[in-house]
């Protein structure tokens, strides 16, 4: 019985801490006045997270100049299946 029980409460657990999927995705603009091209950065935790790697990605590719970036939370993919500044909110 204490098996079953302690079975339970792990499963659970496992279950339940992949509910939260929250997280931050960053993109950088090659043009601050296009923001169709864009490229996909990745996902982070924090919002200060998402801005430091943006930016180094914007450094790494001289585009501090003209470009521009985006942190947004919780976005979604594009019909492609591409992940899409499409987002619940952004900041830069």
């Amino acid at each position: 019985m204490k098996t079953a029980l302690l079975l339970t409460a792990i499963a659970s657990t496992l279950l339940l801490s992949g509910c939260n999927n929250d997280q931050w995705h960053g993109f950088v603009y090659t043009d601050r006045y296009d923001l169709s091209n864009y490229a996909y950065v990745g996902n982070y935790e924090t919002l200060k997270e998402c801005r430091i790697e943006v930016v180094l990605k914007m450094k790494a590719s001289n585009r501090l100049r003209g470009g521009d970036y985006e942190c947004g939370f919780n976005c979604k993919r594009d019909k492609n299946g591409k992940m899409a500044p499409i987002c619940e909110s952004s900041s830069r």
